[in-house]
């Protein structure tokens, strides 16, 4: 019973004494690190984006007035939904009333032709009255004075008719022009009846009651808008990329934010928050695809940090030269199969010849035919890929983003106080810290503006790693390893990674 005591003491005597030394700080025990793999610092892009729901709507619209002087619309010429381009006939005016406004202002204007005649008249005998007063000289008898001071009288009452008569001639006179400028402006529009076009676009909306705008016409080119929160206007501004996803069509096209508005959408209200409309131009007609591969993270090529080129190189050689040469007896099996057929085969050649002329001319025929099938369906997918007014879209506007930059994945960065870092390798195989500067941060992807370059070692695990300084070590992967390339091997490679065994710290 005894010794069975003393046994376990000693037992828990030596795990605490390993703990001991395990865990104490300033101890001499080496630590490792158990590493299967690492990455490389990649070069790679980060967008940061706010999604938002968008409707597709023309870019303008036109309205088009009659003029009501000209007379009303009598036919129209186009309808609602039609494509019009620059100088389509839209509508047409009713020439009758055109007509009857020529006819009325000749009976005005031979009213106010006979005004003036008579007023005229007026004026002459006016003139000639007046040339019928007597003249008085400056030294006149006194009892001549009276009869003088009636003529002036009289005088200056015959000059203030005829001024008024003037000016009456000279209004009349003003208002046949106006009738003959009028009556000449609708000889000329006789001419424009038909009111064209001078925009392009479709016609949206026509007022068959005769109300202005008689015609509403949109533009055929199209964009993109949408509402933005109070604190989302801040984030958004002209001209940043966007991307528009419509989903019926599955697929995306580029844009720039063209327009944010600074007016609130409705009337502000106390009791509900304030949207801000927002307009993106679509930049291109053909969709791109949106699914573009992230290169950021592309860990094709590993850099080792150990020297095991060596081992590695050899046991590949060894590969090649286990191939035997025995193509010659290949070659040889082969002739023979040759010459084992006969030579009178000239009738089963003809009769193959012909089976393989109807079957090329089989295979072409579906060639085409799959070629045609191809085209319409490329046909229909382009048809497919056109938005159109009123198509619903996700709209991705980038808000911040960082081209050609270091990255690194958010798990693999640690942060002791407030420096952040990476775990790397250094040339002797241990564990070190890489202090870094993160940059902008999306997705899981980290900018890294200082500390690192494309190509440097890093640890993608952070946990790994609990001391720096520890050694790093690879597992054995036994897997891996051939008894035949084991067998080939030669002798001094086998005591040469022995004696590397031993003596490697």
């Amino acid at each position: 019973m005894k010794k069975k005591q003393t046994m376990v003491a000693l037992i828990g005597l030596l795990i605490t004494l390993n703990f001991y030394l395990l865990f104490h700080k300033n101890n001499d025990i080496p630590r490792l690190t158990l590493l299967s793999e690492w990455e490389k610092v990649a070069v790679g892009s980060i967008e940061k984006t706010l999604q938002k729901d968008g409707v597709v709507v023309p870019t303008s619209e036109q309205h088009v007035i009659f003029q009501q002087e000209y007379g009303t619309p009598s036919t129209f010429l186009v309808t609602e939904g039609d494509q019009v381009e620059i100088g389509t006939p839209l509508f047409e005016y009713n020439a009758n009333n055109i007509e009857a406004r020529l006819k009325e202002l000749d009976r005005l204007k031979s009213i106010v032709e006979k005004e003036v005649a008579t007023v005229k008249s007026h004026i002459a005998e006016l003139e000639s009255l007046q040339r019928t007063l007597p003249s008085f000289g400056s030294a006149e008898p006194d009892e001549n004075q009276e009869e003088k001071a009636s003529t002036l009288e009289i005088d200056y009452n015959l000059k203030a008719e005829i001024a008024a008569n003037e000016h009456l001639l000279e209004q009349l006179e003003a208002k046949k022009d106006a009738y003959n400028d009028e009556k000449s402006d609708l000889s000329r529009n006789q001419s424009n009846l038909t009111v064209k076009s001078d925009v392009s676009g479709v016609i949206k909306e026509i007022s068959y009651s005769l109300e202005n705008p008689i015609m509403t016409i949109v533009s055929k080119e199209i964009m993109v808008t949408g509402t933005l929160t109070e604190e989302q206007t801040l984030e958004v501004r002209s001209p940043m990329k966007a991307t528009i996803t419509s989903l019926p069509l599955n697929h995306s096209f580029k844009g720039v934010v063209d327009k944010v508005a600074s007016l609130p959408k409705d009337d502000p209200l106390l009791e509900q928050d304030s949207l801000y409309q927002f307009n993106v131009e679509i930049k291109e007609e053909e969709p791109f695809d949106a699914d573009e591969d992230d290169e950021a993270f592309d860990t094709d090529e590993e850099e080792e940090p150990f020297d095991n080129t060596d081992e590695e190189n050899e046991t590949s050689n060894a590969d090649e030269e286990e191939e035997p040469f025995d193509t010659d007896e290949e070659g040889e099996s082969s002739n023979a199969d040759e010459e084992d057929e006969p030579f009178d085969t000239d009738e089963e050649d003809e009769s193959s010849n012909a089976d393989e002329e109807d079957e090329s001319f089989d295979d072409a025929a579906e060639a085409d035919e799959a070629e045609n099938r191809e085209n319409s369906n490329d046909n229909k997918a382009e048809e497919k890929k056109v938005l159109l007014p009123g198509y619903h879209v996700k709209v991705d506007i980038t808000t911040d983003e960082a081209i050609d930059v270091n990255v690194l994945p958010t798990q693999s960065i640690g942060r002791a106080k407030l420096q952040h870092f990476v775990w790397s390798i250094s040339p002797n195989g241990e564990a070190i810290k890489l202090p870094i500067k993160k940059g902008l941060e999306v997705d899981g992807k980290v900018e890294i503006m200082e500390g690192v370059t494309k190509g440097d070692i890093y640890i993608a695990n952070k946990t790994i790693v609990r001391e720096e300084g520890s050694t790093i070590i690879k597992p054995i992967y036994l897997d891996h390893l051939r008894k035949k390339e084991l067998k080939d091997l030669s002798t001094y490679n086998i005591f040469k990674a022995i004696v590397y065994g031993l003596v490697e710290r």
